[in-house]
């Protein structure tokens, strides 16, 4: 069992904790939810930043249209994601092992 499995139980149960949001294209949803890649969420696959986080804050993930599939630790700020957003080569906003996706 993987040290990461205490937080990922937290995450799952952090509604209502939450500073802000991300959403994510299709294909970034698709490898989150995938059983044989693991993959953190980089910032290529990111097409929205919503509220006013920080690093270390609980945010919500949503696909595309705007439904919650999970949660993650963000790594940096909400001003630094936008900056970041849909760039390729950068730090990942959030780290496999602190993010939940539901099934």
């Amino acid at each position: 069992r993987k040290q990461s499995s205490a937080e990922k139980r937290r995450l799952a149960y952090s509604e209502g904790l939450t500073k802000g949001a991300v959403r994510v294209n299709a294909c970034a949803e698709e490898i989150l939810r995938s059983n044989t890649k693991i993959m953190s969420l980089l910032p290529v696959g990111v097409i929205k930043v919503a509220g006013d986080f920080s690093k270390g804050d609980i945010i919500e993930i949503h696909d595309e249209k705007g439904a919650r599939i999970g949660f993650g630790i963000a790594e940096y700020g909400a001003e630094r994601a936008r900056e970041l957003m849909g760039k390729k080569r950068v730090r990942h906003l959030i780290h496999y092992d602190h993010m939940f996706i539901s099934a």
